[in-house]
């Protein structure tokens, strides 16, 4: 029996590590199940919405039971009703869990943990050895379907500390790195001249989140004041070291559904500064030391992300604005957006190349936890976009609408979108092939060779 496992992690590289090692194990070899945890409840503990599971032309099974199909790939689609757009039917794609039913003779022997780390495919390589927090060794499989790697093997080695994987490529016992060093490291190790960089534009997204329940925040003349506040290119200049661009919104240029023609935030202080006068937070003493109002700022203990906050409270006090910045692990940080307790957070969204991610993390009935909108926002001109959106047949209409939803809220700045991250990619001057996607997939190393 052969059986894949996995967790995706909160951070970055976990999730491509985990999107890369799903394309190498990737086809089953024995009868498969799909279990989907259909039980999504809102609020109040009425079901969100109900949901049938198709497969290869039969008929829809019930809801909650698992279905079966033979050894072959078929397309799964969760056909979903939705209260908020009048019980219309609607297919959405489905992240689900692949395994084979166990037999007799499984349910007989004991438990087998091993087998979890033993996973058969049909990717371009094969699993060697499985080392948990050290490394993961795939060598070349020579049957691959679209011929063997250009490399004899891969070692994915897990080395926590940013400055020690600096030091591991400078001494030549790890090739290269992708997206995994922080832009200082890069810069200096540029400068040193022995190493070679690629960048490509990438997807990440960067932003301030916004409590919009908060009774200051939730005036769009302040958080408009914010937007003007914060020196953005500063920070894409020196503290990502131009390894990152000013950021439009969570939709990123690449994708076919960007809209351009948004709303967007320039550094102005001085208008920073009348809209607060307008909203009616005047400054206490003019040119003195007394803020406006004071808000709260929660962040990562992450060196690159703690001198952000650091900049943002500099920036944001030269307009009157007072900011207490906090630092937590990234579980603390993390559990206390998703329980609302924040006024202002930074966060970054990772791999983001479907529009549908505006109506996870905008749309009034995706406030936690039925989805993302950690925020609060609403805004009803908003919701009827994006439902029309999804429900639409053709991607010209939809790019339409999804522009609208776009330019909707950029306007109401629900987040300050801080900037969206260039993909790097640090190696040795003998490798070759080295070719970064939006989403820095690590799927090109079947490509890498050393020269």
């Amino acid at each position: 029996m052969a059986f894949l496992g996995a967790r995706k992690s909160a951070d970055e590289l976990g999730l491509r590590l985990l999107d890369f090692l799903v394309a190498v194990f990737c086809k089953p070899d024995a009868p498969l199940v799909l279990a989907i945890d259909d039980t999504l409840f809102g609020r109040s503990g009425r079901r969100v919405f109900g949901a049938h599971y198709l497969h290869d032309g039969s008929q829809p099974a019930g809801q909650g039971r698992r279905t079966r199909w033979g050894n072959c790939w078929v397309k799964v689609a969760l056909v979903v009703c939705l209260p908020c757009l009048g019980g219309r039917a609607i297919c959405l794609p489905v992240l689900f869990r692949l395994f084979r039913p166990k037999t007799a003779e499984d349910q007989a022997r004991p438990s087998q943990p091993e087998l979890a780390r033993a996973p058969v495919g049909t990717g371009p390589y094969r699993l060697v050895s499985f080392v948990p927090d050290d490394r993961v060794v795939l060598a070349p499989n020579p049957d691959y379907f679209e011929g063997p790697p250009r490399n004899r093997g891969i070692e994915l080695k897990v080395v926590p500390d940013d400055t020690m994987r600096g030091l591991e490529l400078r001494k030549g016992t790890v090739d290269i790195v992708v997206n995994d060093l922080a832009p200082d490291i890069v810069h200096q190790l540029e400068q040193e001249g022995r190493l070679r960089t690629k960048t490509a534009p990438g997807t990440d997204f960067a932003y301030l989140g916004l409590n919009l329940r908060d009774p200051i925040l939730r005036d769009r003349r302040v958080r408009h004041a914010l937007g003007f506040g914060i020196d953005r290119q500063a920070i894409v200049d020196y503290l990502r070291r131009g390894l990152a661009t000013p950021a439009v919104g969570i939709v990123p240029e690449a994708s076919w559904a960007f809209e351009p023609d948004v709303f967007r935030f320039h550094d102005d202080p001085a208008l920073a500064r009348r809209l607060l006068d307008e909203a009616g937070f005047l400054d206490p003493d003019g040119d003195g030391p007394a803020p406006r109002f004071r808000l709260s700022l929660q962040t990562s203990t992450s060196e690159v992300y703690r001198v952000q906050a650091a900049v943002i409270q500099h920036d944001l006090r030269e307009i009157g604005i007072e900011v207490d910045v906090r630092s937590h692990e990234f579980a603390t940080l993390y559990a206390d957006v998703l329980r609302g307790q924040f006024q202002m957070y930074t966060l970054q969204w990772v791999g983001v190349t479907d529009p549908d991610m505006l109506r996870r993390v905008f749309h009034s009935g995706q406030v936690p936890p039925a989805g993302f909108n950690r925020g609060f926002y609403a805004n009803p001109e908003v919701d009827r976009a994006i439902d029309a959106a999804t429900l639409a047949t053709d991607d010209r209409t939809r790019r339409r609408l999804y522009g609208e939803a776009q330019r909707l809220i950029a306007e109401d700045a629900p987040y300050v979108p801080l900037w969206t991250k260039t993909n790097v990619a640090v190696f040795g001057p003998d490798l070759r092939g080295v070719v970064l996607s939006p989403v820095a997939a690590f799927t090109f190393l079947k490509d890498v060779f050393r020269e």
